[in-house]
């Protein structure tokens, strides 16, 4: 009996934070409309948000987590780069506000003949869109959340993504032993932004190294994606809006934890 009501206090105490959660929901996170046609999905206390497009023949969404560390100002400012930094004696606790905010994104060319998926991680960087890593599909990828999506999704790719490889995917073969295995890479890789602030998921160790990918394809991947509305006006919204998510987030965790201390 002891058990099942200290069961019932837990479940009680659980459904209040969530209740309080939700009525802490504030009518205005963004402070303008997403760009392109783009439209915002957010739920308070998930810590991600989402943008979504739909056409006749394609559809676009957009997924950023946003993180748990400070983050500079779009545009810079006298708090980023006013200030001088104090060094720390210990390298741990030297956190430092990270400047890209990372989100995935997929694009559905919904064509009856050709069907054709594009898996890119992207960061923004200052207002400013930057691609990390391109993957083709000859199928529907499905999104996964947690560590599980670092197995078979974007992150570090290695020096081996070859213009031979992109090919292959286009052309639905892919090899038996695939030089986009990044499984090694990413069960080594640290993502950690407040102690390993090197280290994001389109680098190693902090090392960025040279594909031998021609770089006109990677402008014309470029040029494909900016039809469809992924640009720089998208990543400085995304940018923006992920500051506001963070504090808007911050600020409902501590009217619950006020709340619950005062009972």
């Amino acid at each position: 009996m002891k058990r099942f009501l200290n069961g019932n206090i837990k479940h009680a105490s659980c459904y209040r934070r969530f209740s309080a959660l939700i009525e802490a929901c504030p009518s205005e996170i963004t402070r303008k409309e997403p760009p392109n046609s783009f439209t915002f999905n957010y739920v308070l206390g998930s810590r991600q948000f989402s943008l979504t497009k739909s056409g006749e023949d394609h559809n676009i969404s957009l997924f950023c987590d946003v993180q748990n560390v400070a983050m500079k100002p779009v545009r810079g400012g006298i708090s980023a780069t006013g200030q001088p930094r104090k060094r720390s004696k210990t390298r741990v606790m030297n956190k430092r506000s990270t400047q890209h905010v990372y989100f995935h994104s997929v694009l559905k060319l919904l064509h009856a003949s050709f069907p054709f998926y594009v898996e890119v991680l992207c960061h923004a960087l200052l207002g400013q869109i930057v691609f990390d890593s391109v993957c083709f599909h000859n199928r529907e990828p499905l999104f996964q959340e947690g560590p599980a999506k670092f197995d078979t999704q974007l992150s570090y790719r290695g020096p081996n993504l070859t213009q031979s490889s992109l090919a292959d995917l286009v052309v639905n073969h892919m090899p038996s032993s695939s030089p986009l295995w990044n499984g090694p890479q990413a069960s080594a890789q640290p993502f950690d932004q407040s102690s390993n602030f090197i280290v994001s998921p389109g680098s190693n160790y902090g090392h960025f190294p040279v594909h031998t990918v021609n770089p006109i394809l990677t402008d014309k991947i470029a040029s494909l994606f900016s039809i469809f509305g992924i640009d720089d006006n998208i990543a400085e919204f995304i940018q923006e809006t992920a500051q506001h998510i963070q504090a808007q987030e911050r600020s409902a965790w501590k009217q619950i934890l006020l709340q619950e201390l005062s009972r």
